[in-house]
């Protein structure tokens, strides 16, 4: 179970992931310092940067408030960051999300602690997914490259006219 950060689960973009915290354990070394309840038992993702700006969505299957905060090191207390508090689950039916942005930084590991409102009992069922907000552009052209420059495509071209003259 990835109900510690070295347990993660390695998120690839645009695949959503179901999870559960149901039988997590408790992260008390996060307790308080990356989203309002931190100290919930909650379970670990993984974002590799890619150097644009990154979403992570998650909503709850089961009415669980869930939530998350995502940090720059694995059982460390450094916070990239977390949603706004939120008092109402997200429902994954009603294509409502929990969301957060960030620019993750080129091959650089996040680490996303999921977590839900719920101390014993039945956790949080949810779906979670990232994405590129801001893809980067394909600079690549489908056209022809003209790899000898102007001056010299044009004196290729001149020969072989005056060549079959």
């Amino acid at each position: 179970m990835n109900d510690q950060c070295i347990y993660r689960i390695k998120l690839e973009p645009d695949v959503p992931v179901d999870g559960n915290t149901t039988e997590a354990n408790f992260d008390y070394h996060n307790q308080g310092v990356c989203g309002p309840r931190s100290d919930r038992p909650g379970v670990w993702y993984e974002v590799r940067g890619t150097g644009v700006e990154v979403t992570v969505r998650v909503c709850t299957n089961n009415d669980v408030i869930t939530d998350f905060g995502v940090f720059q090191e694995c059982n460390s207390q450094k916070c990239e960051g977390a949603p706004a508090q939120t008092f109402e689950p997200a429902n994954c039916d009603e294509q409502e999300y929990v969301s957060y942005n960030w620019t993750a930084e080129r091959d650089t590991q996040y680490f996303v602690h999921v977590r839900s409102d719920v101390l014993d009992g039945v956790g949080s069922n949810f779906t979670i997914v990232y994405a590129p907000t801001n893809p980067p552009r394909n600079t690549t052209s489908s056209a022809p490259q003209n790899y000898f420059g102007p001056a010299v495509l044009f004196t290729m071209i001149f020969s072989t006219v005056v060549c079959m003259w």
